[in-house]
């Protein structure tokens, strides 16, 4: 019952949080297994990002865009889900992390939107990039105010990525919640967010 409950308000660190104790004592040895791979696989995750931004650094330099960049591993639960769905091992589940612009600038929509489209171009120029995997959550948000752009990208060796660009301000509200966000920032009551949480 938390689960949901805590996905629909949309705390999702809290909702991980919670699925990773649950799978910890109801299926320990798949929780051990998993958690060992990522431990052992986290310096080759680290070295991808590296690669993955370098050819990138200059244009986005060049172009006065501010951002950070953060590798976002999936929960240790979201991978065991993952495989049972997929009939897979850790290995097949190709989302094991996704490489995340996080970009800094004033909170206007309009603004946010043009530099998550041009991050998005820069990294579609320099990456061969998987149309069918492209995600718009930013110019349609989810019902839960999530916003971002998510597009799988080859990488020089081959490999699939994820790539998710997103504003400092969407990342707050996606990494703690559209209520929480509200509240937090102090911002009047929108009739939105109040039809969304009843």
């Amino acid at each position: 019952l938390l689960f949901p409950l805590a996905h629909q308000l949309g705390l999702y660190n809290i909702k991980s949080e919670m699925e990773d104790i649950y799978f910890r004592f109801s299926e320990p040895e798949q929780y051990r297994a998993i958690t060992n791979r990522l431990k052992a696989t986290e310096r080759d995750r680290q070295m991808i990002t590296t690669q993955f931004i370098e050819p990138l650094k200059t244009t986005l330099s060049d172009a006065g865009i501010k951002y950070k960049l953060k590798a976002r591993t999936k929960s240790a639960f979201s991978i065991w889900k993952k495989m049972q769905k997929q009939k897979v091992d850790f290995d097949g589940v190709y989302d094991v992390f996704a490489i995340r612009f996080i970009i800094d600038c004033e909170d206007d929509r309009e603004l946010e939107h043009a530099l998550c489209w041009k991050v998005f171009g820069f990294v579609t120029e320099t990456y061969e990039s998987d149309t069918n995997r492209l995600r718009d959550w930013i110019s349609n948000p989810k019902p839960n105010g999530y916003e971002s752009l998510h597009i799988t990208v080859k990488n020089a060796v081959g490999a699939y990525l994820e790539v998710q660009i997103r504003t400092k301000r969407m990342d707050e509200m996606a990494e703690s919640g559209l209520a929480s966000h509200w509240s937090y920032k102090g911002i009047k009551r929108e009739s939105a967010l109040d039809d969304w949480l009843t």
